[in-house]
């Protein structure tokens, strides 16, 4: 089943999100290794993703839906968002501030539809 891999993906991002997001408000850096892994693990779940949307290798899916396209531009916006975040963070702490805060509501947004979209797959 195609949902699999995406919902793992998607929950190691939000995990890594979140370590990164406590650190950052106990104003410690975070490590590039680790902003790396978070955005690798988000890019990652584009893919299946997009696979199972154009109908996967294993014919058409059943289950491709508003949700699910709505949830995979979520998350390529929360890439977009969270690579500005990066990029305009460096000038003060409260442009960071908005920056992240935007990211992070993008990337929550897009996590709930794609559960959303996951539950329902695995209903049918």
């Amino acid at each position: 089943m195609i949902a699999i891999p995406i919902v793992i993906l998607l929950t190691a991002a939000v995990g890594v999100g979140v370590y990164m997001g406590v650190r950052y408000l106990r104003r410690l850096r975070n490590k590039p290794t680790i902003i790396g892994l978070h955005f690798l693990l988000g890019a990652g779940v584009l893919e299946p993703a997009l696979i199972a949307m154009r109908g996967g290798m294993g014919g058409p899916l059943k289950h491709i839906s508003f949700t699910s396209a709505l949830g995979v531009t979520f998350v390529g916006l929360a890439l977009v968002t969270g690579i500005t975040a990066v990029m305009i963070g460096r000038k003060s702490r409260q442009t960071a501030d908005i920056a992240l805060a935007t990211h992070a509501g993008v990337a929550i947004v897009a996590f709930s539809l794609i559960m959303t979209w996951a539950v329902s797959v695995w209903r049918a």
